[in-house]
C-alpha cells in the first residue's frame, strides 16, 4: 500500500470514529401504575443483554401513580431495548423489546402483593 492510500485511509477511519461512538439522546416517560414504589430504572440492548446503570438515582424513585422523565441514549445500531423497573420490595419487572424508536411512554403495571 502506498503512503496516500495509508493517509487517506487512516483519514477515512477517522472520520468514521464520531459516526460509530455517537450516541442519540432519547426523552422517555417511565410510567408506574403498579402498586408499589420503582426504586430502580435500568435499560440495556436487546441484542446483547448488558444493562445500564440506574436512571432513577441514588434517591430516586417512581411513586405508584406516578411519572418521571428521563433521557436514554441510543446507540444509533438499533432500536429496541429492554427496560427493567425494580419495585421497593426487590422484585424485577423486564418490558422486552421495546421499540424506542417508535415510542416515548413505558408504563410499568406490575401487581405486586397487597403488605
Amino acid at each position: 500500500m502506498t503512503r496516500f492510500a495509508r493517509i487517506v485511509a487512516a483519514g477515512l477511519a477517522i472520520a468514521a470514529l464520531p459516526l460509530c461512538a455517537a450516541a442519540t439522546p432519547k426523552h422517555l416517560q417511565i410510567l408506574n401504575q403498579g402498586n408499589a414504589a420503582i426504586l430502580y430504572l435500568r435499560v440495556g440492548s436487546a441484542e446483547n443483554a448488558r444493562w445500564g446503570p440506574d436512571l432513577l438515582g441514588y434517591n430516586g424513585a417512581i411513586e405508584v401513580g406516578r411519572g418521571v422523565d428521563v433521557t436514554v441514549d441510543l446507540d444509533g445500531s438499533t432500536c429496541t431495548y429492554d427496560i427493567a423497573a425494580t419495585f421497593d420490595d426487590g422484585s424485577t419487572q423486564i418490558d422486552p423489546a421495546v421499540d424506542l424508536c417508535a415510542t416515548d411512554r413505558v408504563s410499568f403495571s406490575q401487581s405486586l402483593p397487597q403488605r
